[in-house]
C-alpha cells in the first residue's frame, strides 16, 4: 500500500510539426496538441508534500514551451517531440529537486487524447500503453437455470499493455467481432453465462494472443458497465 503518495495533471499546449497527405503527397504540418500529463510522486520519508512545490516544478520545467511551436525549443529542435522523449526531459528536469526534498517519480503517463496513455513506470523503467474504448454488447444472464431477459450494454475497457507495438490496432482488430453482436448466440459463449467476468477473461485471452503476435505482452484489462464499477483481470 502506498502512503503519502500524490498525483498531479498537468496540460501542456504546443503546436508540433507532423507529417500530414496533401494532394497525394505527404508533407510536414504544424499541428495544435494539448499532451494531458499526469505525475505520480511520493515521499520516500513518509511527509507530506505540498501541492505548490509540485505545480511550481512543473510550470517551471514547461512553462517556456506553452503555446509554442515546440520543434523551434530546445531539445525539441532536435529530438522528436513525442511522448517518450517529452516523459524523458520532464523526469531529468525535476528528479535533483525531488531527491533533494526526499521524493521520488514513481510513473509518468502522457497523452494526445483521453482515450490514449503512454505511461512509464518510473521503479522498473519500463514501458505501458493504455488503450480506452467501447464495446457495445447484448447479452442475457442465466441465474438459478433460468434465462433472464435479452439487453444492451456499453462496456468501458481500458487495456493496458507492455511494449512498443500498435496496441489501439490490436484492441479494435479483437473487438470488432463482439461490437453489436449479442452475445448468447456466438460459439464462444455457448456454454459460458455471458457475465462481465466472463466477457473480461475470454477477451483478456484474446488480447494476450494479439498482443504476443504483435511482439508485445497485454498486461491487463478493466471492463466496466459503469463508471463506478469495474472487473480488472
Amino acid at each position: 500500500m502506498l502512503s503519502n503518495t500524490y498525483k498531479i495533471k498537468y496540460y501542456l499546449n504546443i503546436n508540433y510539426l507532423m507529417n500530414v497527405k496533401r494532394k497525394k503527397k505527404i508533407i510536414k504540418e504544424s499541428t495544435p496538441v494539448t499532451f494531458e500529463i499526469g505525475v505520480t510522486i511520493c515521499s520516500r520519508i513518509g511527509g507530506h508534500i505540498t501541492f505548490s512545490f509540485l505545480e511550481q516544478l512543473l510550470e517551471r520545467t514547461f512553462g517556456p514551451y506553452q503555446l509554442t511551436q515546440i520543434n523551434d525549443v530546445s531539445p525539441f529542435d532536435t529530438i522528436e517531440p513525442n511522448s517518450e522523449n517529452i516523459v524523458a526531459f520532464l523526469i531529468n528536469a525535476i528528479e535533483k529537486d525531488l531527491t533533494e526534498h526526499e521524493c521520488e517519480i514513481l510513473s509518468v503517463e502522457i497523452g494526445e487524447t483521453p482515450l490514449q496513455y503512454y505511461v512509464y513506470n518510473n521503479r522498473t523503467k519500463k514501458v505501458y500503453q493504455r488503450i480506452k474504448t467501447y464495446l457495445n454488447i447484448f447479452h442475457a444472464i442465466e441465474k438459478d437455470g433460468v434465462l433472464g431477459e435479452k439487453h444492451e450494454h456499453s462496456l468501458e475497457l481500458n487495456c493496458v499493455a507492455l511494449g512498443n507495438f500498435d496496441l489501439k490496432e490490436c484492441v479494435e482488430d479483437t473487438m470488432q467481432f463482439y461490437q453489436g453482436k449479442y452475445l448468447n448466440e456466438l460459439l464462444a459463449f455457448n456454454q459460458i453465462n455471458p457475465t462481465l467476468e466472463n466477457i473480461s477473461i475470454l477477451l483478456k485471452k484474446e488480447l494476450e494472443k494479439a498482443a504476443r503476435d504483435k511482439g508485445g505482452n497485454f498486461y491487463s484489462l478493466e471492463i466496466a458497465e459503469k463508471s463506478s464499477i469495474a472487473y480488472i483481470c
